[in-house]
């Protein structure tokens, strides 16, 4: 993105009434967001999209980061530099899936964001690090952080439309694995979430579909009991 590291695109209509920045998920990267950016334009909303850390073409080890903050500080960075350029564009944020926990994970710092979206939280995807297993989880991602775990990548789980499955599938862009240190990270950031959930004071709009094979987050106060299969374009 223009004034940053972070490889990217942004797409700005004439006379745009908003902005959206576009966080992805894991085992994914920003260019998936073009036809949604596109879409958006249409409607004079102008998509802020870039890579993240270890994903698409931002340089490093393909999913893999050393402290899970970083994609909530990098967050903070991007928004501030759009707010910079477009100072009179009321700025939103729409995280998905891992992307989501990465927006709920830094809202407490996001002061140019208007509001918040996330689509397929992932909050109830990950182990929930408690007791001697979670103690273990840490451990083993302290003494072999690039150990890698593989995410079980199922196009079919991600859309029903053919040729979206086979462009997953084949996109060299989408890792098929993410180091451990990264997904313990992604897992503590879900607790995390769950404990700060009460004190995010901007306006938040969750979208989550009832059918997803990822595991529900807390529907109405009421625990999902669904069972936790792998991270498919979380």
């Amino acid at each position: 993105m223009i004034g940053t590291r972070f490889p990217g695109f942004e797409v700005v209509p004439q006379g745009a009434k908003a902005g959206l920045i576009i966080v992805h998920g894991i085992a994914e990267h920003g260019a998936r967001y073009r036809h949604a950016a596109a879409a958006l334009a249409q409607r004079n909303i102008a998509s802020f999209v870039y890579d993240q850390r270890g994903h698409g073409e931002n340089p490093g080890t393909r999913a893999h980061i050393s402290d899970f903050a970083e994609f909530a500080a990098d967050l903070r960075q991007i928004g501030e530099n759009v707010q910079q350029r477009f100072p009179e564009l009321p700025l939103f944020v729409w995280g998905h899936s891992m992307g989501s926990v990465v927006v709920l994970v830094g809202a407490q710092n996001l002061q140019w964001a208007r509001g918040l979206i996330t689509t397929g939280c992932a909050l109830d995807a990950m182990p929930k690090l408690d007791g001697l297993a979670g103690a273990l989880l840490r451990i083993a991602s302290l003494l072999a952080p690039r150990l890698r775990i593989n995410l079980g990548i199922d196009g079919s789980a991600l859309t029903q439309v053919l040729e979206e499955q086979r462009r997953h599938m084949s996109d060299p862009l989408v890792p098929r694995s993410a180091s451990l240190r990264l997904l313990y990270g992604f897992a503590h950031a879900c607790r995390t979430c769950r404990t700060n959930a009460p004190r995010i004071t901007l306006p938040l709009l969750a979208v989550h579909g009832e059918r997803t094979r990822c595991a529900r987050s807390a529907d109405r106060g009421r625990s999902s009991t669904a069972s936790v299969p792998a991270i498919n374009g979380s």
